[in-house]
C-alpha cells in the first residue's frame, strides 16, 4: 500500500506532498492540474518509468533538479523509493525503516554490476510496471481500452494483474510435489493417500469378522472353564491315587 508522495520540481508540482489512505483514491482535477504528474510519480520513483517521452522531460520548467518519492507499506516492511534528476543524471535509492533506522537496501541501476533498484522493487512488490497499471494505477481513457482488448489478450492482462499465471506453474509443479509427498508417507506409515479407500474397506471387513467372532470366542471361553474344571478335577484324583499307592506301599 502506497502511504504518501512526494513531488519536487517534478513536472508540475514544484513542492508536493500527498498523504494516502487505504482503499481506492481518486484524482479528480482539471486538465493540466497535475493529476498525470502524481501518477508519472510513482511509477517513475518505483520502476523509473513514466508516460512521458524522456526523463528530462520530467524536470520542472526552470529547474535544474526533480525528484519523486514514493513511501509504501507492504506486509510488516515500510520502504522508501526515491528517484532523483540532477542535471540529466539519474539518482534512485530503495531504503528500509527497521527498528526506527533507515536501511538503504540498493542504489542505482547499474545492471552490468548486479545493481537494479527497479528489480529489487519489484521483487518486492512482485507487480512490474506494466502490471502495476492494470492493478492499481489507470490512467484516465485506459479502462476502456483495456476492457475492449481482445478475449486472450485481456485473459493475458489479468493474469498478470493479479498472478494467476504463477497458479498455473504451481499446477505443472503440483505431480511431482503429491509424488514425493507420498513417497515419505509411504516410508514411514506403509500406505500414503492412494490406498485410503482400501484401508476402509479392510478395516470395515476386519470390524465384520470380530463382530461374528464374538458368540465363538465366548463358546470358547466356557469351553476352556470346563476343561480348566476337569483338568483341576483329575488333578485332585491323581493326587489321590499317588497317596493310596505310597499306603499300599507302606502296608505291603
Amino acid at each position: 500500500m502506497i502511504t504518501s508522495v512526494k513531488l519536487g520540481n517534478f513536472l508540475a508540482h514544484k513542492d508536493t506532498a500527498i498523504q494516502l489512505e487505504s482503499g481506492v483514491t481518486v484524482f479528480v482535477g482539471n486538465n493540466g492540474a497535475g493529476k498525470s504528474s502524481v501518477i508519472d510519480a510513482i511509477t517513475f520513483a518505483l520502476f523509473g518509468k513514466h508516460t512521458r517521452s524522456k526523463n528530462k522531460n520530467l524536470i520542472r520548467k526552470g529547474s535544474s533538479a526533480g525528484f519523486a518519492e514514493v513511501k509504501f507499506r507492504i506486509r510488516d516492511r515500510k520502504l522508501t523509493a526515491v528517484r532523483k534528476l540532477d542535471k540529466n543524471v539519474l539518482h534512485a535509492k530503495l531504503a528500509e525503516e527497521r527498528d526506527g533506522q533507515t536501511v538503504e537496501l540498493v542504489a542505482g541501476e547499474r545492471k552490468q554490476f548486479g545493481e537494479s533498484m527497479t528489480e529489487v522493487v519489484e521483487s518486492i512488490i512482485e507487480l512490474d510496471y506494466e502490471k502495476l497499471k492494470i492493478a492499481s494505477i489507470v490512467h484516465q481513457g485506459e479502462l476502456e481500452s483495456i476492457t475492449k482488448k481482445e478475449p486472450i489478450e485481456f485473459k493475458g492482462l489479468i493474469n498478470k494483474a493479479i498472478g494467476s499465471d504463477r497458479l498455473d506453474l504451481a499446477s505443472k509443479a503440483m505431480p511431482g510435489v503429491l509424488s514425493g509427498f507420498r513417497n515419505t508417507i509411504r516410508e514411514r506409515v506403509g500406505h500414503d493417500d492412494t490406498e485410503i479407500r482400501s484401508l476402509e474397506v479392510e478395516l470395515e471387513d476386519t470390524k465384520a469378522r470380530t463382530k461374528e467372532a464374538g458368540p465363538i470366542k465366548t463358546q470358547l471361553e466356557k469351553k476352556e472353564v470346563a476343561i480348566e474344571e476337569k483338568f483341576a478335577n483329575l488333578q485332585e484324583s491323581i493326587d489321590e491315587a499317588v497317596t493310596m499307592a505310597s499306603k499300599a506301599e507302606q502296608l505291603k
